[in-house]
C-alpha cells in the first residue's frame, strides 16, 4: 500500500512542476517569473473513479532569502481491501523544494515528510557541488546516503509555466520535453509531453482557454493528461484512476471522505478454471479474453504472445536457460545504494551477517538462504504500511511489497544484483492477483525468485508485467486452453 501512495505524491509532483518546451528559458525569463510569481498557490481535490473527494493537495511558491521555495502538502484518506479484509488509513504529505535563486538556479535541499497517524518518515536532501547527502528519519531511526553527480535546475522544472507566463504560444502536435528526478536514486528522467488540442470552457462565467496535454509513459511512470490554461494555471490532471481539481482551499477540503481503487477492484484477473500443477508445470496456454494491450505483459523467451486473428493467446514456458541475459548497466544499477535500498547501514550488515555467516558460498546458496529468511522473519499482512525497510525489520509485518523490499536489500548487500518486479501470481484457485517478487543475477542471467512464497525459481504462473502498469486499465480475464 506505501508504494502505491508513494507513486500518487510523486506523480502529482511531476504534473505540477516538470511541462517544459524543448528550447532554453533565458536569465531574464527566470528573473520575470521570480519577481512576479513569489507567494502564487493552488488549492486541488482529489477523487477516485466512482467520485468521491478523497483528499486534497496544496501548492505554494515564493521567495526566502536567496531561494526560491516550492511546497507541496497533501492528504489522501484511502480505504482498501484485499480478499475482503478492509483497511482505511490518512496519509498526509509535504515537499519542499530549495532552489538558488541565481544561475544556475540549481537545487540546494529537498524534502519530503509522510504521515500516517503517529508514524513518521522524513527525507532531508542537501545538494552541495554535485553530491547528495541524504538524511532518512523513520520515527527517529536515522540513516544516512551518499549520492555522486546530480545536478538539477529549476530552469528545467517549471519551464512550461514561466513560458506561459511570458506569452508564448503552443500548438497542437507540439512536443515539450522536460528532466526530473527519482526520489529513491536521485537519477534524471527525460520526460515528454504532447499538446494534444486547445479548448475553452466557462469557469465561474468567465470564458477559459487551456491546453489538453498527454503526458507519455516514460522510465518514470504512467502516462496521464493534464489541462492547463494559457497562462499557466493547472485546471485537472487525470491520474489512473484518480481525478485532480482546481478549487478553493474551504471547497478543497471540504467532504472529504475515504475511497480510492481497492486491490480487490484492481488487482484480480479472473482465470475461468483451477491450473492442474501450478507449481511444477513446464508450459501453459491462456487465451486472452478481454481488452489486450501490449504494453501490460512483458514478453522474452518464457512468456510470449500469440495473435490468431483477432485474440491473443498467452503462451508460457518454463526453460531456466532462457531467463534474460544480464548487461554490465543493468549489474551496475541494482547492485548501488538508494535511498530505498540503504545497503551499507549497519543495520542491514549486521542482520546480514546473521543470515551469512559464511560468506565463502556460492552466489546460490546466498540468494537461497536470504529468500528463506525473508520467507520466515516477515509474518503476512496487507495492512502493515511500513516507510521502508527498517520499519520492516522492525515489525516483521507485510505484504508481497515488504517482502521485496527487505529482499531486494539483502541481496544488494551480498554483493549479488537484484530487482523488483511486480505481475501477476495465481492463487491455485480461479484467480491471479497482482504481486511483487524479484530478479537476482545468477550465472549472468536475471532469475526470477518469490520471497513471499519461498519460489526459487518461480513457476510459470508467475506472469512478469512491464514496468509502470496502469492497473486501472488491465480489462481482461483467461481462460484455460490446456492442461
Amino acid at each position: 500500500m506505501m508504494k502505491k501512495i508513494f507513486v500518487f505524491i510523486y506523480f502529482s509532483l511531476i504534473l505540477f512542476l516538470n511541462n517544459s518546451y524543448s528550447y532554453e528559458l533565458t536569465n531574464k525569463d527566470l528573473e520575470e517569473y521570480f519577481n512576479n510569481s513569489s507567494g502564487k498557490e493552488s488549492w486541488y481535490g482529489i477523487y477516485d473513479y466512482s467520485g468521491k473527494k478523497i483528499g486534497w493537495e496544496h501548492y505554494n511558491e515564493f521567495k526566502e532569502d536567496d531561494s526560491w521555495i516550492l511546497k507541496i502538502s497533501g492528504e489522501l484518506w484511502i480505504e482498501d481491501s484485499i480478499e475482503s479484509e478492509k483497511t482505511q488509513n490518512k496519509y498526509h504529505y509535504d515537499v519542499k523544494f530549495n532552489f538558488d535563486i541565481n544561475y544556475p538556479y540549481s537545487l540546494s535541499y529537498f524534502e519530503t515528510k509522510t504521515k500516517i497517524d503517529s508514524d513518521i518518515s522524513l527525507l532531508q536532501a542537501s545538494i552541495n557541488n554535485g553530491i547528495v547527502s541524504a538524511i532518512q528519519n523513520n520515527n527517529g531511526l536515522i540513516n544516512k546516503t551518499v549520492i555522486n553527480n546530480f545536478f538539477y535546475s529549476f530552469s528545467e522544472l517549471n519551464k512550461t509555466y514561466i513560458l506561459l507566463h511570458n506569452k508564448k504560444i503552443l500548438i497542437p502536435g507540439d512536443k515539450i520535453k522536460y528532466d526530473y528526478f527519482n526520489f529513491d536514486t536521485f537519477d534524471i528522467t527525460n520526460e515528454t509531453d504532447k499538446i494534444l488540442s486547445i479548448k475553452t470552457k466557462y469557469i465561474d462565467g468567465i470564458k477559459v482557454q487551456y491546453y489538453v496535454i498527454e503526458t507519455e509513459k516514460s522510465d518514470a511512470g504512467l502516462g496521464f493528461t493534464s489541462f492547463v490554461t494559457t497562462d499557466g494555471t493547472l485546471l485537472e490532471y487525470n491520474y489512473s484512476d484518480y481525478r485532480i481539481l482546481l478549487e478553493s482551499k474551504e471547497q478543497a477540503k471540504l467532504n472529504l471522505t475515504y475511497g480510492g481503487s481497492s486491490y480487490d477492484d484492481i488487482g484480480v484477473i479472473l482465470v475461468d478454471k483451477l491450473i492442474e500443477n501450478s507449481e511444477s508445470r513446464k508450459n501453459l496456454r491462456l487465451f486472452i479474453d478481454g481488452e489486450y494491450s501490449d504494453e501490460f505483459i512483458y514478453l522474452n523467451s518464457n512468456q510470449s504472445i500469440v495473435k490468431e486473428n483477432d485474440t491473443h493467446f498467452l503462451v508460457l514456458n518454463q526453460n531456466t536457460n532462457n531467463f534474460d541475459a544480464v548487461s554490465k548497466d543493468e549489474v551496475k544499477k541494482n547492485l548501488r545504494e538508494t535511498i530505498n535500498y540503504p545497503i551499507h547501514n549497519k543495520l542491514i550488515l549486521e542482520k546480514l551477517d546473521f543470515i551469512l555467516p559464511d560468506k565463502t558460498i556460492s552466489d546460490a546458496e546466498k540468494v537461497s538462504k536470504i529468500l528463506n529468511f525473508v520467507y520466515e522473519y516477515i509474518e503476512d499482512s496487507y495492512s502493515s504500511n511500513s516507510f521502508n525497510v527498517f520499519d520492516i525489520l522492525e515489525r516483521k509485518k507485510g505484504d508481497c511489497t515488504e517482502h521485496a523490499l527487505l529482499f531486494n536489500t539483502l541481496v544488494r548487500a551480498s554483493g549479488i544484483p537484484s530487482r523488483e518486479v511486480s505481475g501477476l501470481v495465481y492463487d491455485f484457485e480461479n484467480k491471479f492477483y497482482f504481486h511483487a517478487w524479484n530478479e537476482v543475477v545468477i550465472n549472468e542471467r536475471w532469475v526470477p525468485v518469490d520471497p513471499t512464497w519461498n519460489y526459487n525459481p518461480n513457476p510459470i504462473t508467475s506472469i512478469k508485467f512491464n514496468e509502470n502498469i496502469d492497473l486501472s486499465k488491465v480489462n481482461f480475464s483467461f481462460r484455460m486452453i490446456n492442461q
